[in-house]
């Protein structure tokens, strides 16, 4: 055998061995894969957050707008109720 191929087979024994060592017994993932999926895991976590957040906030804007409409559906009744009556 060309000693190029016995030393690249060695490599890729070696490269194997070393993913094989990496790998989690529990799944199959490397440690990286563990760390990039928990890291993503984090940040997902943190967006839904921040979108609960906001969803709050336009609820929050939402009733306080409905609460100053109340006064002005009221005064418009009023005036609605007047100008029939004048009407009459």
């Amino acid at each position: 055998m060309d000693k190029r191929i016995a030393i690249s087979l060695q490599e890729v024994e070696v490269a194997a061995s070393q993913i094989e060592q990496n790998r989690s017994p529990e799944n199959g993932l490397s440690v990286d894969e563990r760390q990039g999926l928990l890291t993503m895991r984090e940040e997902l976590e943190n967006e839904h957050s921040q979108l609960i957040d906001k969803i709050d906030d336009k609820e929050t804007a939402l009733l306080t707008s409905q609460n100053n409409l109340i006064p002005l559906e009221n005064r418009v009744s009023e005036l609605e109720g007047k100008w029939v009556q004048s009407k009459n």
